[in-house]
């Protein structure tokens, strides 16, 4: 007979969702779905994937416990489209681990084993259930001294996956784009990652757009269209056929991303037909002290590079339809209490020049009569990268504070809000020009500091003065912590899109995996 500490623990977790069930299911199995449900302030990375869910299929994860990286190898044990799919831990934390996503017809919330709630069989609502049985390492003491903290884990990893799987198909479900096949450059940025995740789960084929061909990622090989790198022997090649002719399922891998170099015109004309180009890459502009050098680079990263792709996206036979480019609220400057939306002035300061530069090198695509939009983005928030990620550590140690005077306004944007508002411009055909990528919580680096500190349950107390922000950071300090930029996302607002997370509180709980 076993004894108790070697019985599996059970964890259950349902929701509805507001599109039937094979469109639940084929979310699940669409690229980049693993990627996408990762709860962003865990430290995990996807090592390696087989890209099915089919039986025998794995997965390899890397994640850290403190400083300690462990593997967690994962095999799918079961697939029953469009019921659901099974998987098991071969090795990793776990003694054991068993994961049941079951996908039913209806709203069985609270009644999984009995018949749907809903007065409408024919409704588009399904329900996503997971089941989870696993075993924590040492049996009864294990369980005993991290039991309780696992189920918590448990409870916010699936309070964000399951909140993400319904608002990304309700997003997916609003606007119903027919598969389109989009070029995205900087797809491995805090924005392009999920951003590339989410267009792939709506069904779309994503061509990742890099500088040099020998960036791309191993499992692309097989689907690379530059010449500088030859298909894997025995797969069919796509460099004969433009990206609008070739299936999701090009190369035998389905909906894996392609390849090509977008600063090669030659690369550039093998996107002859693409339906729409999203533009993002660009040096970052916290990553050094700023020197002229930097400047320059940061510059020059920006403005170059997209007139040249502009330039070369105008002499194809068969341009996009739509080209999205990234810019940012820097393009205001430091406007004190000024209210800013898209129709206002552009400021005077460095990164304002750089921004007005960087989308007036745009130009060549509207002359040729692509759709484009700029995005200019806030702050963006995601405990992965920028400003959030960098002032986590200093908050929960209570050293957080505000910065400067702390009424400077941070005009600021959830990354799910992101790559949501990308994909309603990308699905708006008349929304063109400018577009303000911000949250219309209106907040300022004071009251910022407030609520990241509630949300943290620590005191933020110890104020970052002006002087020592420049010492540390130097003329970088005034245009990232200190300049005051209120915008407002009024083009945004008047074409339909619904944020996901309007306000500061709800944004980081969400983010950080608190209950609200």
């Amino acid at each position: 007979m076993a004894r108790t500490g070697d019985m599996p623990e059970r964890f259950e977790a349902s929701c509805t969702v507001p599109v039937d069930r094979a469109s639940l299911f084929d979310y699940h199995r669409a690229p980049g779905a693993l990627g996408r449900l990762i709860p962003p302030w865990e430290n995990v990375r996807v090592v390696s994937s087989d890209g099915s869910l089919e039986p025998g299929s794995r997965v390899v994860l890397e994640l850290k416990v403190g400083p300690i990286p462990l593997r967690w190898v994962a095999v799918h044990t079961a697939y029953d489209p469009p019921n659901g799919f099974e998987d098991e831990q071969l090795s990793g934390p776990f003694a054991h681990w068993h994961h049941r996503h079951r996908f039913l017809t209806g709203n069985h919330t609270g009644n999984l084993g009995g018949e749907a709630s809903v007065s409408d069989p024919g409704a588009a609502v399904s329900t996503l259930v997971d089941e989870i049985d696993y075993r924590l390492p040492l049996g009864r003491l294990g369980s005993l001294l991290g039991g309780n903290r696992v189920r918590r884990q448990l409870e916010a990893m699936f309070r964000y996956r399951q909140q993400t799987t319904r608002d990304d198909l309700a997003l997916i479900d609003r606007y119903r784009l027919p598969p389109m096949a989009v070029a995205l450059s900087g797809a491995t940025g805090l924005v392009g990652e999920p951003l590339g995740c989410l267009l792939g789960q709506a069904g779309h084929r994503v061509i990742r757009l890099v500088r040099d061909i020998s960036q791309a990622d191993e499992g692309t090989d097989s689907l690379a269209i530059s010449p500088q790198r030859e298909p894997r022997p025995g797969v069919a090649s796509d460099r004969d056929r433009p990206p609008s002719a070739t299936s999701a399922t090009s190369g035998g891998v389905r909906g894996m991303p392609q390849v090509a170099a977008w600063h090669d015109e030659a690369q550039v004309n093998r996107l002859d037909g693409i339906d729409a180009v999203i533009h993002l890459a660009g040096k970052s502009i916290a990553d050094n002290r700023w020197s002229e050098r930097v400047k320059r680079q940061i510059a020059d990263s920006r403005v170059l590079p997209t007139r040249q792709l502009c330039e070369s996206l105008a002499r194809l036979p068969n341009p996009p339809k739509t080209l999205l480019c990234a810019s940012a609220i820097g393009i205001y400057g430091d406007r004190g209490e000024e209210i800013l939306d898209e129709s206002s002035a552009a400021g005077e300061d460095f990164l304002a020049q750089v921004a007005t530069d960087w989308e007036r090198a745009c130009q060549p695509a509207i002359d040729a009569g692509i759709r484009v939009a700029h995005l200019r983005l806030g702050i963006v928030l995601s405990p992965r990268g920028g400003a959030l990620a960098k002032l986590l550590t200093p908050t929960r140690f209570g050293l957080g504070g505000r910065l400067g005077s702390g009424r400077q306004w941070w005009s600021w944007i959830g990354i799910d809000d992101v790559i949501s508002a990308i994909y309603h411009v990308l699905a708006s055909p008349a929304v063109n020009g400018p577009v303000n990528l911000v949250a219309p919580g209106e907040t300022t680096n004071a009251e910022f500091t407030r609520e990241l500190g509630r949300a943290l349950h620590r005191p933020t107390c110890l104020p970052a003065p002006a002087f020592a922000l420049r010492l540390a950071l130097g003329e970088l300090a005034d245009p990232l912590l200190l300049a005051s930029t209120r915008v407002r996302p009024t083009e945004l607002l008047n074409s339909g899109y619904r944020f996901r997370h309007p306000e500061l509180h709800g944004c980081l709980a969400h983010l950080l995996g608190l209950s609200d």
